[in-house]
């Protein structure tokens, strides 16, 4: 995360006090240098995406900053350092991730040295040189999604012309140089073939935009240009991508940073391929006719010792239209002036409004061109290239107004119509038993008809979207505020997570007059002891989400989450700073962690780990493969994970298939029918160790983790009058084998949010030993004190003759033939969970086939009494008690384990647990005429288990020959 005390000086001088102020800080000067810890937090940008460190170089002007990483392995998408990293104009946030250089797509740049050649203190540009080779990029393997469509073959018939790990012989000098009085470096590459023969070599680039920005290419607009998925069909598709581009613009709140190709060699300026790219950034390939012709067609061909220079320039604009403007220029585009005002349907102007331009290609169809942004007058003034266009207005979250044709040079009017507003003012019961209310935050839902998210033209996909029935979705720091919406009539929602009381309004929003949602929310659900958390959350610091840190903050408290690890994608990160900005020290406990994205072998969270602020990853454990060519096996990664202190979780293990996170099904993980223990088959792998990076005779799959995540997201369905999850009948299979075979692994159930309209929270872990703090959580849930829910509160204990009590991850000797199980359910009255089931030494010979698992006690009715709080709100509490005669099967006396499941068909946890929604009648009087049919998520709850000591020997460990339940 930035240092806070990055904030350069010039940002926060205010009126009389700038002379004062002044005094004390060096002004900034044109120059070039190294960052020290004397200078680098008045050089470095602010930003959560800032990733400038000391060592890393800078060059800076009156005008703008940039940051180049000093060379060294960093786990980033952009490995080896000597890449522009941070981008600035003079007070702005950095709004950029990385710019990385791709040769022959699988292979980069391994920077070995950079200098400055020259400071600008002569007045000519400031200068820094780094030099280097090409390497592997370590950080993904193409060859590893899907080798039919994405490989190396040696007759020439694979997608890659070069082989990502065999050496090019390529040298390369980049030289990057920003002149004292403009916003704009000039990136020079030189390339050199050391090679006895010919070398023709793809190049191109990665923006990796990592921050709260749009990619915006002439041509295509705003939005993705190649598909979301992962799969063959969609893989084939974005291969034959052709769309070129003169320039690709990174567009932020306040900086746009274009990325302009200027020349290659002596033939004058290249062509392009400009995509966005999904859960990345964006990309420009340079000299490519397809997106597959650039893995296999050279952009330029070098004879032995013969070089080539590629020029970019980076410049900076503090708008969309002026940089595309001035990228233009260097071009040599033609501009004419254009001019319009976008009115409200009331006279009033529309201020802060885009204004995109649409024009015709040659083929007919209509492409963006370019945007503007409306000033507080609702007008704007720029430049565009001539021609007919036709321009519209808007924003996300509204209707964009009418298309009107118009002439550049030129001037429109448009017109849109006025937004109406919500004011919120509910008062939140957050303790079960005190009336007295506190100011926490909460989450409003808008049921309605939903507006036009985005526009290719107008841009603006938001990040916090719900979708389906929701209209709109806001989070409050206090549950008061306002929320500006399209007029209608709406049913409100205000909820702070399934442990609370739902409050439901029906309002009618105008343009003239504000609606009002008042009200109280109560806490309900007695969790005391138990900490309301989620393991798998993502940020802003992941590069395929956009959720500024604050707002995912408030997001997690929100949903009234007691406790989470920060998981970006191989980022650490520690929200203990962000909490404490935002007052909510006494409410959530974080620790640091990260996703540790094996780019094709599985995701696994690793947490609590150290922060290291002097890495601009944060100090994420690294898997890439090493200079030898190989990675580190699962056991050595593990190892490395464990040796910093953290927990290794496995996550969503069998998701989609064979897809690139699914650790279990990409090492082909089975069980030994005699030993019951794991193992990975290299035979059975879906893709080959040589697809992968291993020698061929490695077996790398271990088992030596710690938690799976038996629930990513929520799939609940129904049986009877029971409700079930179906990653805990497909993931949780394996889990079960895990116990059954001996294994204490802990299951966890994680929303593995990466934007705010899916919540944190949603499934959710909760975890024992809150009053113990950080460490007593830590130290619960590696022992298995672990409930996972989609809302229900479960609480489970085993007592033995002896009297002796267990309660989840316990071990409970035996002491006799009888146990008696207790099961305590809780509920807001607005959901329930009315049915029991236990299942115990579950064993599944296949645990791919699916199926239902068998139930030791099917499930079984649970009477529900109303009881109520003392804050005034009433919640469903439920209770049973089943004696279990240990001597029988399954357990025979022998080491065991069991859990309990509870659950509910006839009820649903719509709208606190998204993926659900209901038919809309805009006319009903009621919010159960206006929202009618509810569907969505089901009430469940699944213990961890707790473990019996059949034998009574002090340990645990389950006969190879037990008693088992199989399907």
């Amino acid at each position: 995360m930035q240092n806070p005390a990055a904030l350069p000086c010039r940002a926060w001088l205010r009126g009389a006090a700038i002379v004062i102020l002044l005094a004390g800080c060096d002004a900034p000067k044109p120059g070039a240098g190294q960052l020290t810890l004397q200078n680098a937090s008045r050089i470095v940008p602010r930003g959560e995406t800032a990733g400038g460190r000391v060592g890393d170089f800078y060059l800076r002007n009156e005008l703008a900053t940039f940051i180049v990483q000093r060379p060294g392995r960093e786990l980033a998408l952009g490995p080896y350092g000597g890449s522009l990293i941070d981008v600035s104009l003079d007070g702005s946030f950095d709004r950029f991730g990385e710019l990385i250089p791709t040769l022959a797509l699988g292979r980069t740049i391994k920077i070995d040295t950079v200098e400055v050649i020259s400071d600008g203190s002569d007045g000519k540009p400031a200068t820094i040189e780094a030099r280097g080779r090409d390497a592997t990029n370590a950080y993904y393997n193409l060859e590893g999604i899907v080798p039919s469509l994405l490989s190396y073959q040696p007759d020439g018939s694979g997608v890659l012309g070069f082989d990502p790990d065999a050496p090019l012989g390529c040298e390369v000098r980049v030289r990057y140089a920003l002149e004292p009085d403009e916003a704009r470096l000039a990136v020079t590459y030189t390339f050199v073939n050391r090679n006895a023969t010919r070398l023709g070599l793809p190049v191109g680039f990665i923006v990796d935009a990592r921050a709260m920005v749009e990619t915006f290419i002439p041509g295509s607009g705003f939005g993705n240009s190649l598909a979301a998925s992962g799969d063959e069909e969609d893989l084939a598709a974005a291969l034959l991508y052709d769309r070129a581009a003169d320039l690709l613009a990174v567009v932020g709140e306040d900086v746009t940073t274009v990325i302009v190709p200027r020349s290659l060699g002596d033939t004058g300026r290249p062509r392009a391929i400009g995509a966005q790219v999904p859960s990345l950034g964006s990309a420009l390939l340079i000299g490519a006719r397809t997106l597959a012709a650039a893995g296999k067609e050279g952009t330029f061909t070098l004879d032995p010792d013969e070089s080539i220079t590629l020029r970019l320039d980076v410049l900076l604009e503090s708008s969309l239209d002026r940089a595309l403007a001035r990228g233009w220029e260097l071009i040599g585009q033609p501009l004419g002036e254009v001019t319009g005002c976008v009115r409200l349907s009331d006279g009033l102007p529309a201020a802060g409004v885009r204004v995109g331009l649409l024009g015709r290609e040659a083929d007919g169809a209509e492409v963006p061109i370019t945007a503007f942004t409306t000033d507080a007058a609702g007008c704007f003034a720029g430049r565009a290239p001539p021609g007919e266009y036709r321009a519209i207005a808007g924003g996300t979250y509204r209707p964009p107004s009418a298309l009107v044709p118009l002439t550049v040079p030129g001037s429109v009017t448009l017109e849109l119509a006025p937004l109406g507003a919500v004011e919120v003012a509910v008062e939140v019961f957050d303790r079960v038993e005190s009336p007295v209310a506190s100011p926490k935050p909460c989450r409003v839902s808008l049921v309605g008809a939903r507006p036009p998210i985005d526009h290719p033209a107008l841009g603006g996909e938001p990040f916090d979207d719900p979708g389906g029935a929701i209209a709109r979705q806001a989070l409050l720091r206090d549950c008061r505020g306002h929320l500006e919406v399209v007029p209608g009539r709406y049913l409100a929602i205000v909820t702070r997570g399934p442990e609370f009381e739902r409050l439901e309004q029906l309002i009618e929003v105008s343009s003239a007059t504000p609606a009002a949602v008042v009200g109280r929310l109560r806490r309900v659900v007695d969790t005391a002891g138990y900490a309301a958390s989620d393991f798998h959350v993502h940020s802003i610091y992941s590069p395929d989400s956009r959720v500024p840190e604050t707002e995912r903050v408030l997001s997690i408290a929100a949903e009234a989450l007691d406790f989470w690890a920060s998981t970006d994608h191989d980022v650490v990160t520690d929200y203990a700073p962000v909490i404490r900005r935002l007052g909510l020290e006494d409410d959530l406990a974080t620790i640091p962690g990260a996703e540790v994205t094996t780019f094709d072998t599985g995701h696994f969270n690793a947490y609590p780990l150290p922060y290291d602020e002097t890495r601009a990853n944060g100090g994420t454990p690294d898997w890439a493969v090493r200079d030898d060519g190989h990675r580190p096996t699962m056991q050595e990664l593990f190892d490395s994970i464990h040796q910093q202190g953290a927990l290794v979780q496995v996550n969503h293990p069998r998701s989609g298939g064979t897809a690139l996170g699914a650790y279990f099904s990409r090492a082909a993980m089975t069980f030994d029918p005699l030993t019951r223990q794991p193992y990975g088959d290299p035979g059975a792998q879906p893709l080959a160790n040589a697809y992968l990076r291993y020698p061929t005779e490695v077996v790398y799959f271990s088992a030596d983790f710690d938690v799976l995540e038996v629930m990513n997201g929520i799939s609940t369905y129904t049986r009877g009058a029971m409700a079930y999850d179906r990653d805990v009948e497909s993931v949780g299979h394996d889990w079960m084998n895990f116990l059954s075979g001996g294994r204490r692994v802990v299951a966890v159930a994680n929303s593995d949010t990466h934007t705010t309209g899916d919540p944190p929270g949603n499934p959710r872990t909760l975890v024992g030993g809150h009053d113990g703090g950080v460490p007593g959580l830590v130290a619960a849930l590696s022992r298995g004190d672990v409930i996972l829910t989609t809302g229900p509160m479960l609480r489970v204990t085993l007592e033995n003759e002896a009297g002796q009590l267990a309660g989840l991850g316990d071990l409970l000797p035996a002491r006799g033939r009888r146990a008696t199980l207790r099961v305590h359910v809780e509920s807001p009255t607005w959901f329930w969970a009315d049915q029991v089931e236990v299942r115990a030494n579950v064993w599944f010979p296949d645990p791919t086939l699916g199926g239902e698992a068998p139930a030791l006690v099917p499930a079984f009715p649970l009477a529900l009494v109303e009881v109520p709080r003392g804050n005034g709100g009433r919640a469903y509490v439920g209770a049973a008690e089943l004696e279990l005669d240990l001597g029988a099967s399954p357990f025979s006396f022998a080491d065991s384990w069991l859990v309990v499941l509870v659950g509910g068909a006839s009820s649903v946890v719509f709208p606190v647990m998204q993926g659900g929604g209901g038919t809309v009648n805009l006319a009903g009087a009621t919010p159960d005429e206006f929202l009618t049919n509810r569907s969505g998520v089901r009430p469940f709850a699944i213990s961890n288990p707790i473990f019996i000591d059949g034998d009574d020997d002090g340990r645990w460990a389950p006969p190879l020959d037990g008693e088992v339940m199989s399907p």
